[in-house]
């Protein structure tokens, strides 16, 4: 998969009620041509959320990027045209630069098809890197 100029996942500096939106196209071999997709990003405050790595204080952002996999009826950015999409939430913590929950899920036709949760397990806050803009979720 290729994305061009790539995927959008946050949009820094990062604050409670930021809205942003993003083209890229991605190309994936089993394709016969790249899509030209947009992915809008909202963050929707701050949140504590425990994961086994601890208790942190997070801001939730939210993005969609329709036709990509329709979307729950109660998106925040719902498009009833598109045939299907990616709904993805993260808590990021500015604390240790990096998101310690992330949840995405992929419709079709209003259809969960698909469903991952990836959370931090571990981490080492005084070795946290200073310019990380990521973690690595295990």
């Amino acid at each position: 998969t290729r994305f061009s100029p790539h995927m959008p996942t946050f949009s820094f500096p990062l604050g409670a009620k930021s809205e942003w939106g993003e083209n890229f196209t991605w190309n994936n071999r089993t394709l016969p041509a790249a899509q030209n997709l947009r992915t809008e990003g909202k963050v929707f405050g701050w949140e504590d959320i425990t994961v086994a790595a601890g208790t942190f204080r997070t801001l939730r952002v939210d993005l969609l990027t329709p036709g990509y996999a329709s979307y729950q009826p109660i998106a925040i950015f719902a498009d009833k045209t598109q045939f299907g999409g990616i709904a993805e939430s993260y808590w990021y913590a500015p604390q240790i630069k990096s998101f310690v929950k992330h949840v995405r899920r992929g419709y079709v036709n209003e259809k969960l098809v698909l469903q991952e949760v990836l959370e931090l397990e571990s981490c080492n806050i005084a070795t946290a890197p200073a310019n990380a803009s990521r973690g690595t979720p295990k």
